[in-house]
């Protein structure tokens, strides 16, 4: 290209007024040809009326116009909403840009904690509740983020759990996609009932359960799909010391609406998420 053509016009001159029109119609020609269409086919009618009998041919016209008008009507129309669902989109998806660059400024824990700490806030959380994230790698669960506002129920505990155990394991295989409990017998009064009720109920083996620092009597675990929604890819558990701590419509309410954004969250994170081999290696 030479140099004289790819020089911008120059100010007020045909070429530039030219390209200022086609922007202007690119972004707005829609709702001008809508408002356009609307004044146009309003006064042609009426003179459509008016020449009932005096001229047939600029009554053929007229009629021609408005079958002509309506029709740009229909396209500025159809274009119009075209052009709202792309800002839409765009709009949706400069808001996720906005999130992947607040996200990457932070590490991995803290990008599972700050978003498991609004769901938590969502269900007014107390002392003695607890919300994991996990996601499931070759029949198997790695914790990605935990939060609880006691920092020991914080901990990690176990980094790899097996998919057909617990309350965990019940959600991952059931045709809901949850498992929901909160009548878990009181350790404290009776450890014995404790480990029996979740060894039948949930396949937990004593020896696992009887060491868990944390004995809930309230668990709710749901799937988690991908942002396709096409599969399930993790899994997210509530959990609380007290029993009937949460109304489970409540909390499948929270967990929806949080859906999205947790599959989101996956989606940045998965460059970043430990793997099982990792965790093998580590000696998990």
């Amino acid at each position: 290209m030479s140099e004289e053509n790819s020089k911008p016009p120059e100010p007020g001159s045909l070429a530039r007024v030219w390209r200022e029109i086609r922007a202007l119609l690119r972004t707005s020609g829609p709702p001008i040809g809508l408002c356009v269409t609307g004044i146009s086919m309003f006064v042609l009618k009426d003179l459509y009326l008016q020449l009932w009998e005096p001229n047939l041919w600029l009554k053929a016209g007229a009629a021609t116009a408005i079958v002509g008008l309506s029709s740009l009507h229909v396209w500025a129309t159809y274009a119009n909403n075209t052009r709202s669902r792309k800002v839409e989109q765009l709009t949706h998806e400069n808001y996720e840009l906005r999130e992947i660059v607040k996200l990457s400024e932070l590490t991995h824990q803290e990008r599972c904690s700050k978003r498991l700490v609004t769901i938590g806030d969502l269900l007014s959380f107390k002392n003695g509740d607890r919300i994991s994230l996990y996601k499931y790698e070759e029949k198997k669960f790695i914790m990605l983020g935990r939060h609880s506002k006691r920092p020991e129920l914080s901990q990690a505990g176990r980094a790899i759990y097996p998919a057909d155990q617990g309350v965990i394991g019940k959600a991952w295989h059931s045709n809901d996609s949850y498992c929901f409990v909160d009548d878990l017998p009181d350790p404290n009064a009776s450890l014995e009932e404790y480990l029996q009720h979740n060894a039948e109920r949930f396949d937990f083996p004593n020896e696992v359960c009887a060491t868990m620092p944390m004995k809930s009597r309230t668990i709710g675990a749901f799937c988690i799909e991908d942002n396709a929604n096409v599969k399930n890819v993790a899994v997210l558990v509530i959990e609380s010391l007290e029993p009937n701590r949460f109304n489970f419509d409540e909390l499948q309410g929270v967990v929806s609406n949080s859906q999205r954004d947790l599959a989101f969250l996956l989606d940045v994170l998965k460059p970043l998420e430990p793997s099982l081999e990792l965790a093998k290696g580590k000696g998990f």
